[in-house]
């Protein structure tokens, strides 16, 4: 065992105080639930060690282990004691054999990986620290952050209104809660007759061709002031009426004006309110 491996070696010189430090790293994590993560486990300015152990260990209501890996900071030859791991828990060592030469300085020990199970607030924590020749060390856990898992929502319809007045057009978004979202919408007021589809060219009445697309959105909730969706940023919107040829289709591409506004999904998912500046519409799925 290490335990009686460590006897072997003679710390024939006396260390005062160190700043050798054992700490996870990152020390702060941000990760969503049902994700793996990875963090080393690093040693700084350790002096001439022969051998170390550590115990890592966590709550278990928040991450399981799934692997690790050591990284024994000498040239051979070493040794590495197969691993104990317990529930929450997980006993890492390794020593190095003369004639290699004892470490000094910085390196990665090993690495875990995890799975984040349970959303909230948690730890990595070290303990029971061995180090050959002993000296003075400082553990540096880790706060572990573990967000809901993603959400993705992709959502299309059918444009039946632009407020009072009927309006034939598609509407599409794909977006994940809390994240982003993109999305867009063509529309034509009043629709074309009966046939309600968008063709060129035009039939001779007036109609206005519109088109909105989102730019950058700034808020994406679910179940939010009675809306299943809610998502609040920027739109890029025109509109052309009556265009002659297709330099006027291009044309409402390109010359957009930047509107603040909202997309809700509401009625079980069933129907979609877009309320921007200069731009208000009703589709149903």
């Amino acid at each position: 065992m290490l335990v009686l491996l460590l006897t072997i070696f003679i710390n024939s010189q006396v260390y005062g105080e160190s700043s050798t430090i054992l700490k996870i790293v990152p020390p702060p994590i941000e990760v969503r639930k049902c994700l793996d993560f990875t963090v080393s486990i690093d040693i700084c300015d350790v002096i001439e060690m022969h051998a170390f152990q550590f115990k890592i260990s966590w709550d278990t209501e928040f991450l399981d282990y799934v692997s690790h890996t050591i990284y024994p900071p000498w040239p051979p030859p070493i040794i590495t004691e197969p691993p104990i791991i317990g529930e929450g828990y997980i006993i890492i060592s390794g020593a190095c054999l003369p004639p290699s030469i004892p470490f000094t300085g910085s390196a990665s020990l090993a690495t875990i990986t995890f799975h984040a199970k349970e959303s909230g607030t948690t730890n990595i924590f070290i303990s029971d620290v061995v180090i050959q020749p002993d000296q003075p060390i400082m553990c540096e856990h880790a706060v572990i952050t573990i967000l809901p898992s993603y959400t993705w929502v992709s959502v299309a319809g059918v444009i039946s209104s632009y407020g009072s007045d009927p309006a034939y057009g598609w509407m599409s978004v794909f977006a994940i809660v809390e994240e982003w979202a993109d999305g867009w919408c063509t529309f034509m007021v009043p629709p074309l007759g009966g046939y309600k589809i968008l063709i060129y060219p035009p039939l001779p009445f007036d109609f206005t061709l519109y088109a909105a697309w989102i730019l950058n959105a700034t808020a994406v909730k679910l179940n939010y002031n009675a809306s299943d969706l809610w998502i609040s940023g920027f739109w890029a919107v025109s509109n052309v009426t009556n265009p002659t040829s297709i330099i006027d289709i291009v044309k409402l591409t390109r010359n957009m004006t930047i509107a603040a506004g909202e997309l809700r999904i509401s009625n079980n998912w069933t129907s979609f309110t877009i309320n921007m500046e200069g731009l208000s519409l009703y589709m149903e799925t």
